[in-house]
């Protein structure tokens, strides 16, 4: 479960995501902004946007797509 401040929970409830911190996983050159946002099958989760356009993609939704 992702814990949300009171801002962050607005915000996903206004904007439908909302910014929760700076990452950097093994492999990268630099951190990434990640979000949480609702799946409308998975509910809350967090991921960085991806692709050209910059979407964000339930990771779960991805990871069930590729297997």
């Amino acid at each position: 479960m992702i814990e949300l401040n009171i801002i962050q929970k607005i915000r996903l409830n206004v904007f439908n995501y909302a910014p929760t911190e700076k990452k950097m996983k093994s492999g990268w050159t630099g951190e990434l902004q990640f979000y949480v946002f609702k799946c409308p099958i998975h509910g809350i989760v967090e991921n960085y946007p991806s692709g050209f356009n910059q979407i964000l993609k339930c990771p779960i939704c991805v990871k069930n797509m590729l297997s």
